[in-house]
């Protein structure tokens, strides 16, 4: 009897001081996993950093400190296989998500991307579905700063958004399919907005109050062809905060206002 206990006492060290570790590091990074396995991309660093750096104006706060990752010992990582490769849940900044499956992934594990600051969604295998489900994990992604959209949004899915401080809409590969009329009006009326890049919607003038009624609004960027010269006198008179830019080319920009006219 004596034995057996001394040998459960040594087992016990054995799975708390060995595999415990172990599993701790491949559980940090179950949502990674989840998501990479289903296609999605992820990313410990973000690469918008060029285009703020173009605008001359940057409205992120960045990513909570690090805290340490549980770590596997070295002797039981080859148990692991390729799994300790993949990037801990907590360091991941950027998630790319194409199709409903990836969304499906990434909702089933959001809580565990606590340091996530960039969310990019769009592609044909976006459905109303995985917008559907999306929405219902939004307002849970407080440390999103920066969301891009590349399909069509359903009515009222922006106003469940986190509270970002840039906005991409694009609309590549069919421009002016994804816009409709209360898009900009959503736009308008999320309260930490700074900067928002809108490419390739075919938006009107008489659809600018929208987007003007914005109180936070610095930096406004679009590429279009039905925004006259009026429509941009009228942005302008509505956001007097707020730098104008119509963009020509990728990351090349040509202000309406010039940026010394205006506070930073």
């Amino acid at each position: 009897m004596r034995a057996m206990m001394i040998a459960t006492t040594l087992t016990s060290l054995f799975m708390g001081v060995s595999v415990l570790p172990l599993y701790r590091a491949l559980d940090a990074r179950r949502g990674s996993q989840a998501v990479m396995g289903a296609g999605g991309i992820l990313s410990t660093e973000v690469t918008t950093d060029g285009f703020y750096k173009q605008l001359g104006f940057d409205p992120r706060q960045g990513p909570a400190p690090l805290g340490p990752l549980p770590e596997a010992p070295a002797w039981l990582r080859p148990l692991a296989r390729d799994r300790l490769r993949l990037p801990a849940d907590a360091t991941i900044r950027d998630a790319t998500l194409e199709d409903d499956a990836q969304i499906e992934a990434f909702c089933r594990h959001h809580e565990r991307f606590k340091r996530l600051t960039c969310l990019d969604v769009g592609g044909p295998g976006v459905t109303a579905r995985g917008m559907a489900q999306l929405a219902q994990v939004m307002p849970a992604l407080a440390s999103v700063e920066e969301l891009h959209v590349n399909c069509p949004i359903p009515k009222g899915w922006l106003r469940r958004a986190p509270p970002v401080r840039s906005l991409f809409l694009w609309s590549e590969g069919k421009p002016g399919a994804y816009f409709h009329d209360g898009d900009l009006k959503e736009v308008g009326q999320m309260a930490n907005l700074q900067v928002v890049h809108i490419d390739l919607y075919r938006f009107r003038d008489d659809d600018l109050p929208n987007l003007a009624a914005s109180a936070s609004l610095r930096r406004v960027i679009v590429k279009f062809t039905n925004i006259t010269q009026q429509g941009f006198d009228l942005l302008s008179a509505r956001l007097p905060a707020a730098d104008i830019h119509a963009v020509s080319a990728p990351y090349h920009f040509a202000p309406i206002k010039p940026l010394a006219n205006v506070a930073k």
